[in-house]
């Protein structure tokens, strides 16, 4: 899978749709999303906890990030209950020099 690129400060929408073993599209008990920056900070967003990790239907959540930092941002998504595998990504974040 190729790393998409963005640019520095523009919105991204990191989007999972989570599934159960049988392949059907299923709300875990306790979906989270984290994001690893290239400074090795993690983000961690729990929905209902983060108001930042939105539901958009049954099994399908989004965060809206904006990042702050150049290099490969990595992200993951899992969950607890009846799914614990979600999805995960990377991608790199430029400037313009």
């Amino acid at each position: 899978m190729a790393i998409v690129s963005y640019y520095i400060r523009k919105l991204i929408e990191l989007k999972v749709t989570f599934r159960n073993d049988a392949g059907a599209v299923t709300d875990p008990t306790s979906p989270t999303l984290a994001i690893h920056k290239p400074d090795g900070t993690i983000t961690t967003y729990v929905h209902p906890t983060d108001t930042a990790l939105m539901k958009d239907s049954t099994g399908v959540y989004h965060v809206n990030y904006i990042p702050t930092m150049r290099g490969t941002h990595k992200w993951e998504a899992y969950g607890t209950g009846a799914v614990y595998t979600g999805e995960m990504a990377a991608f790199n974040v430029l400037t313009i020099d």
